[in-house]
């Protein structure tokens, strides 16, 4: 405000510009003819107003209505864009254990890397700044580490030799969306993944071909698992009249079919070391809870752990005892039982395999990550108002279950003999546990250092966020937005950060062409200055 005149941005015309009201005549001009970014952070002084636009400072002068460019020179050092060495161990996004459960591949702060579980060297396999490298997964012959990578630009399939001898192979092209996570047939032969397209698909790592396995209408398939013989899929698939079912697909029929009802919503399966079963958790039990002030009620916990026999011969493990005469010379029947000698080859009886439905006789509460090892199926259970996640074993001898540990996750080694645990940010291998445990020593990740080149990482991370809205915004028209305009748009300026915060605002400055509410930029690897308590 500078006698009669108002001085005010807006963006009547499209852009943020400068305009000026004069209270005399009631006439508003437009001062600034800015078509490509916006006017921000307007300041007044005695003569002259000074704002920032397109990463550049502006003057303009009150009297003459010039605009000139502020050209400003900062002595400084830009210590806070250099190379940096980093802790990756701070930023484990992803981890794998290796089939003999000597060695951990770590997704951390973009890059793949390979740790031993005990003693030996930690290896950084892919050291790429400027790349992003997530989701790993060691393949059941310990060859490779599979890993999704944005190095071409989208997501896509990876693999490369674990010792670190090899170059990395891409398995996959053309990718159009977000890739979730990746997961090894146990024959070592395929890789199946899910997307934001709502696809399940895998491909083959000698010929690269794709297979599409089913694609969903209502959401994305999240879960999803292999059978020990790798002819078999097993997945959830969110409907959209139903709640979410449970999918066997054959992988040399190439058609897949439900095997849950509708009427109740399932997840978390999985294939037992036999063949013979089919695990999985689903919500069927109704016990409302009311509440003391108003008629109305609520459902907690409604899940229990089921199973399916794969096959009418096949007997359930939880059929009543029976005392019955053996008959000299005849062998005693194994069905249900671990891995035999031969090569293992599953059958399924499509037939009435709804009806073959039975559940373990344990609480109600929440399961998942199911997985088995011999006779002992494992878990994690986590039941309404319990502070921590618990990993149960029920054995299918003696039908008892019992509780093991207070962990936050868990994965089985494709061996069988070694599982990784982890709780709070820490990792330790073990053996496989059949009775209650403490975990003590701890993978040592202190070696998981990394020099970041920062500029290469702050590109990387604004690509990465282009992508993300457009792969993940709910509007497939982007409101109509040229999507691929404003990438080219705000790039130029991401060479000129020089701190972290710097990124943040350009990072905002992207999204905010979309207008949309609730879509909020934030966090990074800020530095951390120290200060003084007062």
């Amino acid at each position: 405000w500078v006698g009669e005149m108002v001085y005010f941005i807006s963006d009547r015309d499209g852009r943020m510009n400068l305009f000026v009201y004069d209270m005399n005549t009631g006439l508003t001009r437009k001062l600034t003819h800015f078509e490509e970014f916006d006017i921000k952070f307007p300041s007044l002084g005695d003569d002259a107003v000074i704002f920032e636009n397109g990463g550049y400072i502006y003057l303009f002068d009150l009297e003459s209505e010039v605009v000139q460019r502020v050209n400003i020179r900062l002595a400084e050092d830009m210590a806070l864009s250099r190379e940096q060495r980093k802790d990756a161990s701070e930023m484990i996004r992803s981890a794998s254990l290796s089939p003999d459960g000597r060695r951990v591949a770590f997704g951390a702060r973009g890059d793949v890397w390979s740790v031993p579980a005990s003693s030996g060297v930690s290896r950084n396999l892919t050291q790429s700044s400027g790349v992003h490298e997530r989701s790993v997964a060691w393949s059941p012959d310990g060859r490779y580490i599979a890993y999704i990578s944005d190095e071409s630009g989208e997501d896509e399939i990876y693999i490369r030799p674990q010792d670190g001898r090899g170059e990395a192979v891409q398995l996959t092209t053309g990718a159009d969306t977000y890739k979730y996570n990746i997961s090894w047939s146990p024959d070592a032969g395929k890789i199946m993944w899910s997307d934001k397209m709502l696809r399940l698909q895998y491909v083959d790592i000698e010929t690269k071909e794709v297979n599409l396995v089913d694609q969903a209408e209502a959401g994305e398939i999240t879960q999803y698992g292999w059978s020990p013989d790798s002819r078999w899929i097993t997945y959830v698939r969110p409907e959209v009249e139903h709640y979410s079912r449970v999918f066997i697909y054959s992988t040399e029929n190439e058609e897949g079919f439900p095997v849950t009802s509708g009427w109740y919503s399932s997840s978390a399966p999985s294939f037992c070391d036999s063949g013979n079963y089919l695990f999985f958790s689903s919500n069927r039990d109704f016990n409302p809870i009311y509440s003391r002030t108003e008629w109305n009620h609520a459902y907690t916990d409604m899940s229990r752990i089921y199973f399916i026999t794969l096959r009418e011969d096949v007997p359930s493990f939880l059929e009543p005892e029976n005392d019955e005469v053996k008959i000299v010379g005849e062998e005693a029947d194994s069905s249900g039982g671990g891995n035999s000698d031969e090569e293992l080859s599953i059958e399924i009886d499509r037939e009435n395999i709804k009806h073959r439905i039975a559940a373990l006789p344990v609480d109600v509460s929440t399961y998942g990550a199911i997985n088995t090892v011999g006779r002992n199926i494992y878990y994690l259970k986590r039941s309404f108002g319990a502070t921590s996640t618990s990993l149960m074993m029920f054995n299918m001898d003696d039908r008892k279950e019992k509780s093991l540990a207070e962990i936050g996750g868990y994965q089985v080694s494709a061996g069988k003999t070694k599982m990784l645990v982890s709780h709070r940010g820490r990792y330790s291998v073990i053996d496989i546990p059949r009775s209650p445990f403490s975990v003590n020593e701890f993978i040592d990740t202190s070696n998981m250092k990394v020099w970041v080149n920062l500029r290469e990482e702050w590109e990387q991370i604004y690509n990465e966020t282009w992508r993300q809205m457009r792969d993940f915004f709910y509007a497939p028209n982007m409101h109509g937005v040229d999507w691929e305009a404003m990438r080219e748009k705000y790039f130029p300026l991401v060479a000129h950060v020089n701190h972290r915060l710097d990124l943040t605002y350009i990072l905002g400055e992207l999204v905010g062409e979309l207008n949309v509410g609730h879509a909020y930029v934030g966090g990074g690897d800020v530095p951390d200055v120290e200060r003084i308590p007062m």
